[in-house]
């Protein structure tokens, strides 16, 4: 990785940004970033300093050379746009394509293939065949998060961390997904600015602005950006709002009111993560190895204390459900919080007919120093094959399109969709910036689908102790975690022995 004054100048920028875009790490021995509402406010829209920084890419022209991306089709704009239509998204993407074409002489290629959540290992055998063949079809690959440790395992990608032009000391890189991912020394995916599918799946909250007042609450939003927004808080705030619509025939009706609102299991994931916790650790040696937290006292707390949110009776103080179609509740007011994410916020409630305000996920208490944000899987890593033309061309592409990101993309979706056309005010403003510093990236979702995924990984298990009023986890823990070691350790085998 280059360094010099690129690096020095990165260091003087993390303090001019007071911690940019994704610096917040999940690991517990990682260095802190405070969230102090006036530096959050602050970090939107900041670029390098051009007329000091030491260009990376001086000199560099691959004359025209095709740039092939290998990519999984997206509900949104990530990968190309124009500039005819006045979408301003899409005109950045233009706009940072344009740059990274002309700066380096490629022309940008992108072959769409299905590869979500339904078909991701479809498209992973579509890349690995391809790669084992030294077909050298695609110089990148922009995969669905889950992809990323499939294609790992089958040797297909190269190691990051020795390329050329990557840098991931820049603000552009989220610093915990790189600590939190390299196993023995190599990394192998990565996601940040680069992928604005991962702003897109950002979890927060929303609060009911004109239910809270009707209900006498007030100052929420300040707590939270005062540093004092947490678990305990949360739970008191939303007791005692449930509304019973239906004359008792439905009580648990999606038309009644409800102190807290979630459309599906994986939101549940922001108060496990947003409590710093972790399903997988890295030790002090390096190694990868099952987290205590998940039997601990904190998640235990957690979960027992939703169970009854959602499953107290007939006046629960919180509604869970399943089902796409209740999608539409988001919009209508019935419950003073809702876990939401950055797409539902652009599709759902733009439509609100109430007042809104943002918060970030809460602490788990007042001891907790930091806020920590939970990201959906569907988000995009990014990687290099192991047939890779060129690696070097490679590492600069991604390098410069990421930066180029940071740059034009991100400020155009954070402050056009989220903070402005959306939010109801500065504060939501200054709420947005902490939970995109917060965003944190756990390898024990990494190997989701590795540690067991939906039949019996713990993650899945955690979430469903509370949608399917169980204790099972803490009763079965010995054995779920004998098993998620073995699988954990059988996992980095494979990566280990793939990649030598």
């Amino acid at each position: 990785m280059k360094n010099g004054l690129l690096k020095l100048l990165a260091a003087v920028m993390a303090v001019l940004l007071t911690g940019g875009l994704f610096a917040a790490c999940a690991d517990k021995g990682g260095e802190d970033v405070k969230t102090d509402p006036e530096a959050a406010a602050s970090t939107s829209a900041q670029t390098p300093d051009e007329t000091t920084e030491e260009d990376p890419f001086a000199g560099i022209n691959y004359g025209g050379r095709t740039f092939t991306y290998l990519v999984w089709k997206q509900g949104i704009s990530e990968y190309y746009g124009d500039d005819s239509d006045g979408d301003m998204i899409k005109t950045s993407l233009f706009r940072r394509n344009s740059i990274v074409s002309d700066k380096l002489g490629v022309e940008l290629e992108f072959i769409e293939e299905p590869g979500n959540s339904s078909t991701f290992t479809t498209f992973c055998q579509t890349a690995g065949n391809n790669i084992k063949s030294g077909a050298h079809a695609y110089d990148a690959l922009a995969c669905y998060s889950r992809s990323a440790s499939l294609l790992m395992m089958q040797g297909s990608l190269l190691n990051l961390l020795d390329n050329e032009y990557l840098d991931f000391e820049q603000t552009w890189w989220p610093e915990s997904l790189v600590k939190l991912n390299t196993i023995g020394g190599k990394l192998y995916f990565s996601s940040g600015d680069i992928a604005t599918s991962l702003l897109y799946e950002m979890m927060f909250m929303s609060i009911n602005n004109d239910l809270a007042k009707d209900r006498g609450i007030s100052g929420v939003q300040e707590k939270a950006l005062a540093g004092n927004w947490t678990f305990d808080y949360m739970l008191e705030i939303i007791s005692n709002v449930y509304t019973d619509a239906s004359g008792g025939a439905t009580p648990r009706d999606i038309n009644n009111t409800y102190g807290l609102y979630l459309i599906s299991h994986p939101q549940l994931d922001i108060f496990y993560l947003g409590a710093g916790l972790n399903y997988v650790e890295i030790d002090s040696d390096g190694r990868a190895v099952v987290s205590d937290d998940i039997g601990g006292d904190i998640s235990s707390d957690i979960r027992e204390k939703l169970r009854k949110v959602f499953w107290s009776g007939n006046e629960s103080d919180g509604y869970y459900s399943n089902s796409g179609d209740d999608l539409a509740a988001l919009s209508t007011g019935k419950s003073l919080l809702y876990v939401i994410n950055g797409s539902r916020l652009q599709a759902r409630m733009s439509q609100a007919d109430f007042s809104y305000g943002i918060l970030c996920a809460p602490k788990y208490n007042s001891d907790q120093e930091n806020y920590y944000t939970a990201v959906g899987f569907p988000h995009s890593m990014y990687c290099i094959p192991l047939d890779a033309n060129d690696p070097d061309m490679s590492g600069a592409v991604l390098e410069l399109t990421a930066r180029t990101s940071y740059e034009e993309v991100t400020p155009t979706v954070f402050d056009t969709a989220f903070k402005y056309k959306y939010s109801q005010g500065a504060a939501d403003g200054q709420m947005f910036d902490i939970i995109r510093r917060g965003v944190v990236f756990d390898f024990g979702r990494t190997m989701f689908d590795q540690m067991g995924g939906d039949s019996s990984g713990p993650v899945r298990l955690w979430r469903n102790d509370i949608t399917g009023n169980t204790d099972v986890l803490n009763r079965m823990l010995k054995t779920y975690g004998s098993k998620w070691t073995a699988a954990l350790d059988d996992a980095i085998a494979t990566i280990t022995n793939a990649s030598t």
